[in-house]
């Protein structure tokens, strides 16, 4: 970590120190008064939903050194740190370490599969040097980002953050304080249009991510799924032309699969790169993960990794729960595949695709994807017309929520989890070999449905 002491602390944060020896050491920083880490400063976050000084208490129980608050606190015993915006003095802090720190930063956003790049771009680099740090789960927000650079160590020399955005000029929040080396935006797909409300909204904010690269930094795009044509002329100095990865050779690519070998759960392609090409054996479902490698393949080169650790690196990831993650029961006769974790108009195609090629009988239960604006019935609409003109290879479809019933014309549509999972149950009992995917807006918590069938055969 970044040893700095609290008078430092209190000029970055343009604070008035109070109640102590400046000199006193701080290594780590916490908004939660349950995560108290060593020599640690709490800082009292205050949320939409709670209030930070509320737990100011709690903190010094469990070994806060010391506390920055936006009101002084009587009757404590350590030092505080007073400010008028306790996020502003974070966001200062991370700003401050991120001009200090010389790590390597690489910056990922993207309608979908952000968190399964970052996490396979992890495992690769981490087959290199254990000297990284890198976004938890997918705390991806402006709080998040925050955390994960105070988080980072003097040591380190790479740093791996996504970047994910609800809401305009989240993601330019966000990439002003991380000043990356290195950007991917991963694809461009319909999602968030509650708060985007228009197409060319959403690719303006992921747009944002290149107003804060380094001047020297290097962008990553999907040649089959960006908007480079719009966001080159956004209204900033982008430097060096962005490197290409696709699924298909093109002149125009810098990164590409070819030989794809497909099987239910031993995969295969050959990585073909400017530093050579490698076959890369991959253990997760899909052919849209192939981009995913791709993606966390073309920045582990472009960041110096060599071809043997991406290969390692790979081979040894099993995926990420809840994003088409399968689980074998009954003695392998049923495959449940959990991508109970979100769901846009992009993945929604990928995980039917998923799901046709997989044996037996063929269940796909489908949630409610939410936040899609005005038109969320239309989407709806034109998933149920997709699954009929596509003829897909799918014995029953299931639906749950409120939107999802204009997939299924309300037949097979469920608004309680029990009814649902009693359904699914007897299928259970009727077929013998059986593949079932769950997939649904993360508001639907189909987790929850996830977790009772495997409850079923413990």
């Amino acid at each position: 970590m970044f040893e700095l002491n609290l008078y430092k602390i209190s000029e970055i944060v343009n604070g008035e120190l109070l109640n102590c020896n400046k000199n006193i050491l701080i290594l780590t920083y916490s908004i939660n008064s349950r995560e108290i880490k060593n020599n640690c400063i709490f800082i009292a976050f205050k949320g939409k939903n709670f209030d930070g000084h509320e737990f100011i208490q709690d903190s010094i129980k469990n070994g806060a050194k010391s506390i920055i608050v936006s009101k002084f606190v009587k009757n404590i015993n350590i030092p505080q740190i007073i400010v008028k915006d306790t996020y502003l003095a974070l966001k200062n802090i991370a700003s401050y370490i991120r001009k200090i720190s010389k790590s390597f930063f690489i910056s990922i956003t993207g309608s979908c599969g952000k968190t399964t790049v970052k996490e396979i771009l992890y495992n690769i680099i981490n087959n290199y040097s254990n000297n990284i740090t890198y976004t938890y789960k997918n705390n991806n927000n402006n709080i998040g980002v925050i955390l994960t650079i105070l988080n980072i160590k003097k040591t380190d020399k790479y740093v791996i953050i996504e970047v994910g955005a609800n809401t305009p000029y989240e993601i330019y929040e966000s990439i002003k304080i991380i000043n990356p080396d290195l950007i991917l935006i991963n694809n461009l797909y319909i999602s968030h249009l509650k708060f985007f409300k228009t197409f060319e909204i959403l690719s303006n904010s992921k747009g944002e991510i290149f107003y804060g690269l380094k001047n020297n930094g290097r962008i990553l795009l999907n040649y089959d799924n960006n908007n480079w044509d719009n966001w080159k002329y956004l209204n900033i100095n982008i430097g060096k032309s962005p490197l290409f990865f696709s699924l298909n050779y093109n002149k125009n690519v810098d990164f590409y699969a070819s030989n794809i070998n497909l099987n239910k759960f031993k995969s295969n392609f050959v990585l073909n790169t400017p530093i050579g090409n490698k076959i890369i054996e991959f253990n997760i479902l899909g052919i849209h993960n192939i981009y995913n490698i791709l993606a966390a393949s073309s920045l582990s080169i472009i960041s110096g990794i060599n071809l043997e650790c991406i290969y390692n690196g790979i081979k040894n990831f099993n995926g990420v729960i809840g994003r088409l993650y399968p689980y074998f029961l009954r003695n392998n006769e049923i495959i449940l595949i959990d991508d109970s974790y979100n769901a846009n108009m992009g993945s929604i195609y990928t995980a039917i695709k998923v799901l046709e090629k997989m044996p037996g009988y063929k269940i796909f239960v489908i949630g409610d994807l939410n936040e899609l604006g005005c038109d969320e019935i239309k989407y709806h609409i034109d998933i149920k017309l997709n699954i009929k003109n596509n003829n897909y290879n799918i014995n029953k479809i299931f639906s749950f929520g409120k939107l999802s019933k204009f997939i299924t014309n309300g037949k097979n549509h469920f608004y309680d989890k029990k009814d649902l999972f009693n359904s699914i149950k007897n299928i259970f009992n009727e077929h013998k070999y059986i593949s079932i995917l769950i997939k649904g807006s993360r508001t639907n918590l189909l987790d929850e449905l996830v977790n009772n069938i495997l409850f079923l055969f413990k």
